[in-house]
């Protein structure tokens, strides 16, 4: 046996008595593991050493919560995912563009629309999927309950409640994006957000000041718009610069850093425009969601607006209603949709409509769509029922078409464009 396999056998050999206890858990009827985390352990593979570490520590804990906080991530965890794209031509062929390679964001968006039209399109597709079930570690999760239960601690965190602590401040990622532990290092960078979490200043005043913290010393770039991914931590933090998911995403953090519950609002797709669009929301005294809006963009909030149709909140806890929970696994849908956890949550911000239209329906699912970038573009979904489909809280001032999903196209219903003059 080489030193390594004795090294790796040490390891095992020091986790064996919780292994032990917490498989008794596993096949026991009595009282245990939860059922849901349970699942996960059977889900996974030499990966649940991972869970057995982090339940292991907390097992003799005095706080009993932050037992709970291991159960709640790890049950929670199940279908969270990191996920890679790749830049494609209709060939297939991976394209290579360096953003910051360009002097101006005109410049870039200049070349890359020259080379979208030369190679009749470019695409996201996406090459690598890993599942945190199956590669997160022990130390990121015990890192992530003990810094968590920190501000939880400090004057802040004291003033919300246990089920918005556990859904909004504990969760350690927003997206699908990279995981890291920026909990240990975004207080190093910006110490000020001990200083609002533990002194006597009031949610608001924290969420105003990480707003124009950020809006201060970062700011939005055109040249990042084509990206698919946030950008790591590190990234941002040196380029002082990022598309508005980069920016929300930041913001979102430093506030969950000061015991804040945080999370993002996003539209998949703005409607006569291109891209989508994304910001932080953070809750205040009386447990209402305020954005922080990105300077300049505050006229897309206007009632009068015809860009933001539908508004989502990614959720890190399970929503048993939603798409990505209701589809089956294998059933491609189109992105953003059905991909994660989110609630909608429009009605929070404008004043909506419903949609009701009866007609033949071709699929299950039927999408609603906005003209983005050139072409349509999912933006809701709904189950054709009796020949019936019915979309709630969608913004009004708006042109949409219904759409069907197959062979990963969108195509279009026949007479199914909705025009905002017929939609009052």
């Amino acid at each position: 046996m080489n030193i390594h396999a004795i090294k790796g056998f040490l390891r095992l050999a020091r986790y064996f008595p919780m292994m032990v206890l917490l498989s008794a858990c596993l096949k026991s009827t009595e009282p245990g593991l939860p059922p849901e985390v349970i699942k996960v352990f059977e889900k996974t593979g030499f990966n649940r050493i991972e869970f057995t570490k982090t339940i292991g520590h907390y097992l003799d804990d005095s706080d009993s919560l932050k037992l709970r906080a291991a159960y709640y991530l790890i049950e929670n965890l199940e279908r969270q995912y990191t996920v890679s794209y790749d830049i494609k031509d209709t060939a297939g062929n991976t394209i290579t563009i360096d953003p910051l390679s360009f002097p101006t964001d005109r410049e870039f968006l200049s070349y890359w629309n020259t080379l979208d039209s030369a190679l009749a399109g470019l695409t996201y597709k996406p090459h690598k999927f890993v599942l945190d079930r199956d590669t997160i570690r022990a130390e990121l999760l015990i890192s992530t309950i003990d810094l968590a239960f920190e501000t939880r601690s400090q004057a802040i965190g004291k003033r919300y409640n246990e089920t918005d602590f556990f859904n909004y401040v504990l969760p350690y990622r927003f997206g699908n994006e990279v995981i890291e532990n920026w909990r240990t290092r975004l207080p190093e960078v910006f110490p000020e957000l001990h200083t609002f979490a533990g002194g006597d200043h009031t949610p608001e005043e924290a969420i105003a000041f990480v707003n124009q913290l950020v809006d201060s010393l970062f700011s939005f770039d055109g040249r990042f718009i084509k990206q698919a991914i946030p950008q790591l931590t590190e990234q941002l933090l040196e380029n002082r610069r990022g598309n508005y998911e980069d920016l929300a995403y930041l913001k979102a953090k430093m506030l969950r850093c000061c015991g804040i519950p945080a999370t993002i609002d996003y539209t998949p797709y703005l409607a006569d425009s291109v891209n989508g669009f994304y910001w932080a929301v953070g809750q205040n005294s009386e447990g209402k969601f305020i954005p922080l809006i990105p300077k300049g963009t505050d006229y897309l909030f206007d009632a009068k607006q015809g860009r933001i149709a539908k508004v989502y909140r990614r959720t890190f806890h399970k929503q048993p209603n939603g798409l990505f929970r209701l589809k089956k696994t294998d059933l491609t849908t189109p992105p953003f949709l059905g991909h994660y956890d989110y609630m909608d949550v429009t009605e929070a911000y404008f004043q909506s409509l419903n949609i009701a239209i009866s007609r033949p329906c071709m699929d299950t699912l039927v999408y609603l769509g906005v003209y983005n970038d050139k072409q349509w573009r999912a933006i809701d979904w709904a189950f054709c029922k009796n020949d019936s489909i019915s979309f709630t809280g969608c913004k009004a001032e708006i042109d949409y078409r219904l759409l069907r999903f197959s062979n990963k196209k969108l195509l279009h219903y026949p007479d199914g464009f909705l025009t905002k003059s017929v939609l009052k």
